[in-house]
């Protein structure tokens, strides 16, 4: 795990954010401030990228809007057998 991914998952503990699916691969992320984000998950390579529409997302860093929806995404991948 790299170093701005370990940032960004204590940050998620912190914040205690919510995700929920909203289609496919898609996620509403929110915070306790009820700020909401969309984080979406696509494959390349075997390799799971995700992307947040927050600032830190629109500039290509780990949020940490990404470590529930992450957390969320394998659960549901795992029930569709992926």
């Amino acid at each position: 795990m790299t170093k701005a991914v370990e940032r960004a998952a204590a940050k998620a503990r912190q914040h205690k954010c919510r995700a929920k699916v909203l289609t496919g691969r898609a996620y509403l992320v929110t915070t306790p401030e009820n700020h909401r984000y969309t984080v979406r998950f696509r494959e390349h390579d075997g390799e799971r990228y995700g992307v947040c529409n927050c600032k830190a997302g629109a500039r290509n860093l780990a949020c940490f809007h990404l470590v529930p929806a992450a957390i969320l995404d394998t659960a549901v991948q795992s029930m569709r057998g992926r």
